[in-house]
């Protein structure tokens, strides 16, 4: 153990120190928490009370705090000083100048006994600036990277593409101690990415993030400070652990939800039982994520503990109590703006979905497929209703360092809409480009045998078919399939937009459903992808191939070209499950009065009712009952 936690502030002897810093505190701040917020708006004191915190807790290290404390030869040398007596005194622990004295009996501290507090500052100053990492030599870098090991953010900022070249290597050559990998477990969990690596011109790794190769000026300042956050996380757990950290207005330049996720793991993973945050802020949802408990109010230089005066505090942060009835209204809203939202939107065409970064289908169809070719030399694939191609992006993305796999895969693109042919073009050229082989097809052309192919995926394409011709998707797809192929269904079982793809509206079928709909009676043995089948019909859940954080809302589902039984879905059974399913869910919502309202809330009522209904229309059922 290195550090201690401050639980309490004793100000009565730190009077004239806090008035020659411009502040004052009128009761002592006792039980203290892992994270201690100081909330105020802009010039209220907080920044300057974290660095005269920070001088304090430094004087602290001088001597062993319990024995100083109790030391009866210290306690009467102290009240000489007082009394205007000896400046300096000689003890057992040391010899100390008496004005110093008040740091030390001033505050209580939890933890091993004789082990010294300490604190470090995690704020980067405004001419932060990223060196460039190739223009080093190896003892530059070896040089950054000890310097990354210094608490704070300033040199994890200035190095990070030091520290992403040595990580990338680290990648190539081989993570023999994990590193590299926790690394880029914290990397994912700030900035919702992994660190990827590709060999430049002159066979070197090479850092990527983002699906594209690193280059800090391609980055928004928020996402280097999270990189830099990233760094301070691995490279300083252990000189950060147990310590007290202190935080100016971590909410700069970062979204208060990414925020709030570096300050959980640097309290949760970092910092051990004794660490403790101190941070001074602005931002109501930090404040709300550090509970009312741990929340002191800085106003004009004076701190307080907030208590019942909560209000206050939120009050000269949201712009006076009107700004903050205005703040509870739109809250006590947003229920029911996502519910007439999403039904607003059910009323219009659907949109054709748009590449993103890091989209968590694209993810799971290129797990899919890599997982797939470990077991087959080449790969022949479909993509039925294509749209804009955005899976043949995600290949080449994904594959970009993988030329080996990507020489395997024939990707074929299918869509009778001509809107988007153009772009599904130019991402087909891309993935040829990358090293694989790909067209746009039509779908007629690949029944005889010697064209069908291994794969058919339908990624958000068949809850826009109406119920009543699914039948003859699937007939296209098993026809297209050789007779080992499998069908591939991947679809977002919580979509945030609403849309009405025809007369009759969308239904999202979930795997226990699409069991219904083929009548399957048989189970699967093993993972999915290379379980062992038993019986004719199996619908397989591929859904752990899901990156976690969407878990149970994306779905992927195999159905191999077998259990493609066109000729005998029992649809009333299916869609009668999706009524059932959605009704449950509504009344589940409802029933929840503890629940606060939230955007979502209301967005998922919308969801189920409509999608409840549009099972109904399918069904020939009469709504208006």
């Amino acid at each position: 153990m290195n550090g201690r936690m401050i639980t309490a502030i004793d100000f009565t002897r730190l009077g004239v120190l806090l008035g020659a810093e411009g502040l004052r505190v009128d009761k002592s701040m006792r039980d203290l928490r892992r994270v201690v917020v100081l909330a105020g708006p802009n010039g209220s004191g907080k920044s300057r009370f974290l660095r005269f915190l920070k001088r304090c807790v430094g004087k602290l290290g001088s001597a062993p705090w319990k024995m100083l404390a109790e030391d009866p030869a210290f306690r009467r040398a102290l009240m000489q000083h007082n009394a205007g007596g000896a400046e300096r005194m000689v003890t057992p622990h040391g010899t100390f100048r008496l004005k110093d004295v008040d740091y030390y009996l001033s505050f209580e501290l939890l933890g091993a006994e004789n082990v010294r507090p300490v604190a470090f500052e995690l704020t980067l100053g405004r001419s932060a600036r990223v060196d460039d990492g190739l223009r080093m030599t190896q003892a530059q870098s070896i040089e950054a990277m000890k310097k990354c090991e210094e608490p704070g953010l300033w040199n994890a900022y200035q190095y990070e593409w030091a520290y992403l070249l040595a990580m990338a290597r680290g990648l190539a050559f081989g993570d023999e101690d994990g590193s590299v990998e926790e690394f880029s477990r914290i990397l994912r969990a700030l900035l919702g990415t992994e660190l990827g690596w590709n060999r430049d011109a002159a066979n070197m790794p090479m850092p990527r993030l983002f699906g594209r190769p690193f280059n800090p000026d391609e980055l928004s300042e928020g996402q280097k400070v999270l990189i830099a956050w990233a760094i301070s996380l691995h490279r300083q757990r252990r000189r950060l652990r147990h310590a007290v950290v202190l935080i100016d207005e971590p909410e700069n330049h970062l979204h208060p939800d990414v925020c709030i996720r570096a300050l959980q793991a640097l309290r949760d993973e970092v910092l051990g039982d004794y660490g403790q945050i101190w941070v001074a802020t602005h931002s109501i949802p930090l404040i709300a994520w550090a509970r009312i408990d741990s929340l002191y109010a800085v106003n004009d230089g004076k701190i307080e503990y907030a208590g019942n005066n909560v209000c206050k505090v939120v009050d000269a942060l949201a712009g006076g109590s009107e700004g903050r009835e205005q703040l509870r209204t739109f809250l006590a809203d947003a229920e029911q703006i996502g519910l007439y939202h999403f039904i607003a939107q059910c009323l219009v065409e659907p949109s054709v979905v748009i590449s993103k970064e890091n989209d968590p289908q694209e993810k799971s169809f290129a797990t899919v497929v890599e997982k797939l070719l470990k077991e087959n030399d080449a790969l022949r694939i479909l993509d039925y209703g294509a749209g804009r191609c955005r899976l043949a992006e995600a290949l080449t993305k994904a594959f970009s360092d993988k030329p080996d796999l990507l020489r395997r895969i024939q990707y074929l693109a299918y869509d009778r809409d001509t809107t988007f042919a153009s772009e599904r073009q130019a991402r087909l050229n891309a993935l040829c480009k990358a090293g694989a082989l790909a067209e746009e097809v039509n779908v007629l052309d690949l029944r005889p045998k010697d064209e069908q192919v291994d794969l058919v995926v339908l990624c958000n394409v068949l809850h826009e078919i109406p119920a009543g011709e699914w039948a003859g998707v699937f007939r296209n797809c098993r026809q297209a399939l050789k007779p080992t192929g499998s069908l591939i269904v991947i679809e977002d079982q919580t979509p945030s937009v609403g849309e009405l793809p025809h007369r009759k509206g969308f239904i999202i079928l979930n795997c226990s459903e699409m069991k219904l709909l083929l009548q399957e009676d048989e189970e699967l043995v093993g993972d999915g992808i290379s379980g062992v089948r038993r019986g004719k019909n199996v619908v397989i859940d591929l859904s752990n191939n899901v990156p976690e954080d969407w878990c149970g809302r994306i779905s992927i589902l195999q159905v191999p070209a077998a259990s493609l039984n066109v000729e005998n879905l029992n649809l009333d059974k299916a869609l009668g499950a999706v009524v059932d399913r959605c009704r449950d869910e509504v009344e589940k919502l409802r029933s929840d009065a503890s629940a606060s309202p939230m955007q979502r809330t209301g967005r998922l009522h919308a969801l189920y009712a409509m999608m409840w209904m549009n099972a109904e229309l399918a069904r020939g059922v009469s709504v208006c009952r």
